[in-house]
């Protein structure tokens, strides 16, 4: 996938839902060393920075795929008090009647992929082709939904009276809603809001990449 790998070193975690996922380093025989990348990004002639950022912005988003928040926020189906499945994620939002055979993706295995077509991305009417298209319009809406569930942050106070020494039972972590966020001062412990970075920009100076999010 990435060429000849020369060594590589990786661990696997558990998130909070208990998924098992790696971090991992990958060395790649004959790749560009850090000082000849930083070199390279910061060229005159700017080909090889448009390139990395294009690869960058192309397995890097840090933005919803189908559409603003608000947007996806009116596809979204959720029960204000439920917890077990469909999240309390938009209070202030009116609630929106449950599809016919809608399935949280967080209680769901996801989709598999259809098989690809033999010829290709065909130019007359394909039926395996419009599956594999309509299939990725459904992954980009569940991947939406995902995010909106699990991955938007909401300020919270800690709850009155919360003992923040010790979590519910041996070995769990304390719920985020009952532990909170907000400090004394007013500040977010988890550093949000954060600023939104518009386009992805490379520092002219020492060649580091911000990207947009």
């Amino acid at each position: 996938l990435f060429g000849e790998t020369d060594a590589y070193y990786g661990t696997v975690e558990q998130q909070g839902r208990l998924t098992l996922h790696m971090h991992m380093l990958i060395w790649i025989k004959h790749a560009l060393s850090p000082q000849e990348l930083r070199d390279r990004l910061l060229d005159d002639d700017g080909e090889f920075q448009k390139a990395m950022v294009a690869y960058l912005e192309s397995c890097h988003v840090g933005e919803f795929l189908t559409g603003t928040m608000d947007e996806v926020k009116t596809k979204v189906p959720y029960l204000p008090q439920s917890r077990k499945g469909l999240h309390d994620i938009m209070p202030d939002a009116p609630e929106i009647q449950i599809p016919l055979r809608y399935e949280d993706p967080t209680q769901t295995l996801p989709t598999p992929p259809p098989p690809l077509c033999d010829e290709g991305q065909c130019e007359a009417d394909c039926g395996v082709c419009e599956e594999l298209n309509e299939w990725w319009v459904n992954q980009k809406e569940t991947v939406d939904d995902l995010i909106l569930r699990s991955n938007v942050h909401t300020c919270r106070k800690p709850v009155p009276g919360t003992d923040h020494s010790k979590p519910h039972r041996q070995g769990a972590r304390m719920r985020a809603e009952v532990r909170g966020c907000l400090r004394k001062d007013g500040t977010c412990s988890a550093r949000f809001p954060r600023d939104i970075v518009p386009t992805t920009s490379v520092d002219p100076d020492d060649g580091s990449i911000t990207m947009k999010k």
